[in-house]
């Protein structure tokens, strides 16, 4: 998230997105969420179960995945969310517009598929005085972007966009060749064929940099490989309602040699057999 986005939109007073800090509270009372990553839920689940029983008003949207994935997150660490979100939440799907009245305001807001982790989404907003895309985190490429229907009259004409509020976090000078996924998996693929040519029986270790967005990378390699791809308990627990995804896993270690783990998991598994470590955080 850029460090000058505080989560509101300007051209629409009293909505936030991705920003769930006690004072949003006090401003707004409907609230959007991109994707279930840790930087763009601050103060999510404290906020809501502090304010829902108080504020009746109060509004949650997000995608359909992403309120599954924030159930199974409550879940994991204990928190009773149930009730906030049963009451609070509406379950956007993809390019359909909700139509919406925030303080007497009409706004139409649309969830567009973001293709960054389970769930995410970028969120169109349009008034009688301005059309707004909110990006969050995105991975599109320039070809990729006509088949955007959302953006476009009738599938036809590219609408026009007045402001759009864009995350910046991978605007780094040092990346500005980013591989597309189709060549990272591509690599992926002929290092880990390398590997088990030479250590028939070794093990692939794999340093993933999120919780969430490995999801594509999962079912190529189990599709690939024919196995399935170890995650530790709780990763199953997260993905255990995403169908497209929770058949792939498995916590059980021995049930195959790809081990998709947090870097503290990988270091302790070192020490067994031969292994080949896949870094992706870097």
């Amino acid at each position: 998230m850029g460090f000058d986005f505080d989560g509101c939109i300007r051209e629409v007073p009293g909505i936030s997105v991705d920003c769930f800090t006690k004072h949003k509270f006090d401003e707004c009372s409907t609230f959007f969420l991109s994707h279930c990553h840790s930087d763009h839920m601050t103060g999510l689940f404290d906020g809501f179960l502090s304010n829902f029983q108080s504020n009746k008003k109060l509004k949650l949207f997000c995608t359909v995945e992403s309120e599954i994935i924030l159930r199974n997150m409550a879940s994991i660490d204990g928190i009773d969310a149930t009730a906030a979100l049963n009451r609070t939440v509406t379950k956007m799907v993809f390019d359909r517009e909700y139509d919406l009245d925030i303080d007497g305001l009409p706004v139409t807001a649309t969830a567009i598929r973001a293709k960054h982790c389970a769930g995410s989404c970028m969120f169109l907003f349009k008034t009688e005085y301005s059309n707004v895309l909110y990006t969050g985190d995105f991975r599109y490429y320039p070809k990729q972007l006509r088949h955007i229907s959302a953006l476009r009259d009738f599938h036809i004409y590219k609408i026009p966009l007045d402001t759009i509020y864009l995350d910046t976090t991978f605007l780094l000078g040092r990346l500005q060749s980013y591989p597309t996924k189709k060549r990272a998996f591509r690599f992926i693929k002929k290092e880990i064929r390398q590997f088990r040519q030479k250590n028939p029986n070794g093990i692939v270790h794999i340093k993933r940099p999120a919780n969430l967005g490995s999801e594509l990378m999962i079912r190529v390699l189990a599709r690939v490989f024919k196995t399935k791809i170890h995650v530790e308990d709780k990763l199953c627990e997260l993905y255990k309602d995403i169908d497209y995804v929770r058949p792939f896993l498995t916590n059980d270690p021995s049930e195959t040699f790809i081990h998709l783990l947090p870097m503290v998991c990988v270091s302790i598994l070192m020490v067994v057999r031969y292994s080949f470590l896949l870094d992706l955080t870097s």
